[in-house]
């Protein structure tokens, strides 16, 4: 954000009095201190979400990455305040306490058994999952701390600088780069504790302690920051970005019809002592907002500008385009993040997701069957193929479970099957094609959540053919993925019967 002449100066003359390296303990160490209590959380927080809420790995996951992008979203919403309204200070010391009550809401889900669904074992039963109350409870103490990191992340390194801060001292840059530098070992050393000390603890001492000590690290980083409070310098909000970024809009539609002057021309506008002198070539149509039309006009006898509708400054410019490269970014994370679960199947050492799969009962009646009821306590194999009735799946892939289905159970596998993107009446009349089968049970995933669930659809829509599975072979043992057989699309090399028996 563009700080104006009045400002810096008032800025040098606080700092005269206050600020200056005695501050330097306070803000690094409540830096470090928020730091080492938040990031561990995130480190092992899927492990809390499916081994004490019950969340199948996919449902924890997109839980934690909604956790990470509004954490990721809110220090734009905390720059927006402390520049326009609050300042850097009181943004800083909302975020720490609203974080602290985020922590200490998330460490009373491990100490209040009501505030969880009951204990079970994933491995032996079907376990609840968190109801509605559980549910708001929970999230309420990540969104509490998303918006507790959106004060802090965007003014913590700012507001360390205002209190060096001071041109007219000739040790200024050197003084500044050495905060910068120390600023930036005291948070890479409070990562590496928080990802392994903090993790550790959750492990050997459990999920009370795992979350008490982040929220005494949090309350101790509190209590640091306002302990400095006399001697901090209190730059005071400036401006608001939303009318300065309107600004610029607004005057380069106005502007939409002048050409651009070249490079190191005097017809940019930028306030004195900026480092921006010129803006850059991206986004170049936001360029014409700076443009200095006619010099009587625009600036006054000072040359400030008269009517900041009409012209803004080359800082202003350069904002909003940081702001547009921003959104972009994010947006391409979210799309990528879309399709991880097409990218990343599932592997070796996963526990297999829950799921409702469907077929017909004797009566010719659709019934449905969960595979955490045919697999717990077992040792199974589940194998994929891409559609009924298709030449590889009806003549060699299923055929070679049936045939060695008394193989596999001398092995100790106790259940078969076949799961395909069909519905229950077509897998019914595809087993019947097999008189001799007698142990593998064909299963139906019509509507492919299932598959989507392992990571392994595949998109035949181009062929006419909608959704579908990869060809697959699961060697599973109480929920525990122990070999993941997955074929490449047109392949059937390593998902047939033989290939799990040399696994066995």
């Amino acid at each position: 954000m563009e700080i104006s002449m009045e400002q810096k100066k008032a800025t040098q003359e606080a700092t005269s009095k206050k600020g200056g390296f005695r501050t330097m303990p306070f803000i690094i160490a409540n830096e470090s201190f928020e730091k080492v209590a938040n990031v561990g959380l995130h480190v092992n927080m899927i492990m809390y979400l499916t081994n004490e809420y019950h969340y199948d790995p996919a449902t924890a996951t997109i839980i934690l990455f909604l956790w990470s992008a509004l954490s990721n979203f809110m220090p734009v919403m905390g720059a927006f305040l402390s520049d326009s309204y609050m300042g850097r200070f009181q943004v800083i010391s909302w975020g720490l306490i609203i974080d602290l009550f985020g922590l200490i809401l998330l460490w009373l889900t491990s100490i209040i058994p009501q505030a969880r669904p009951p204990h079970c074992k994933l491995s032996i039963e079907r376990c609840e999952t968190p109801n509605g109350g559980q549910f708001m409870f929970l999230v309420s103490s990540f969104a509490l701390m998303s918006i507790g990191a959106g004060g802090i992340r965007p003014c913590s390194l700012a507001f360390g600088a205002d209190q060096l801060y001071n041109p007219e001292n000739p040790e200024n840059e050197r003084l500044m780069k050495s905060f910068f530098s120390w600023y930036y070992v005291s948070v890479g050393v409070s990562i590496a504790v928080s990802a392994t000390f903090i993790v550790y603890i959750q492990y050997k001492a459990g999920w009370v302690v795992g979350f008490g000590i982040p929220v005494g690290l949090m309350l101790f980083s509190t209590v640091m920051f306002f302990l400095g409070s006399s001697m901090y310098v209190k730059v005071k909000a400036n401006k608001s970005l939303f009318t300065s970024f309107a600004q610029v809009i607004v005057v380069a539609r106005k502007n939409r019809q002048l050409p651009l002057p070249p490079n190191k021309s005097d017809s940019w506008y930028f306030q004195k002592g900026s480092s921006l002198v010129e803006p850059t070539n991206k986004l170049r149509f936001l360029n014409k907002a700076c443009i200095i039309k006619n010099y009587e006009k625009d600036l006054d006898s000072d040359g400030m500008v008269v009517d900041p509708w009409n012209l803004c400054s080359v800082t202003q410019v350069e904002e909003l385009k940081a702001l547009i490269k921003f959104a972009l970014c994010r947006r391409s994370q979210f799309s990528v993040f879309t399709h991880r679960r097409t990218m990343a199947p599932i592997a070796v050492g996963d526990v297999i997701p829950d799921g409702t799969l469907s077929y017909l009962d004797e009566e010719n009646k659709p019934q449905t069957v969960s595979i955490h009821s045919l697999a717990a306590g077992k040792k199974v194999v589940i194998f994929g193929v891409p559609g009924a009735f298709t030449p590889t799946c009806s003549l060699k892939h299923v055929p070679g479970f049936i045939e060695r289905a008394e193989e596999l159970k001398g092995k100790g596998v106790d259940e078969l099957i076949c799961i395909s993107v069909n519905d229950p009446f077509v897998m019914n009349a595809w087993a019947k094609t097999y008189p001799e089968n007698k142990h593998v049970r064909f299963l139906a995933d019509g509507s492919a959540k299932y598959t989507q669930a392992l990571g392994l659809e595949l998109d035949l829509t181009e062929r006419g053919l909608g959704p579908r599975s990869r060809r697959f072979a699961l060697l599973v043992e109480d929920l525990k993925v122990k070999v993941a057989n997955v074929e490449n699309a047109g392949e059937f090399t390593v998902s047939s019967a033989e290939e799990v028996l040399k696994a066995l």
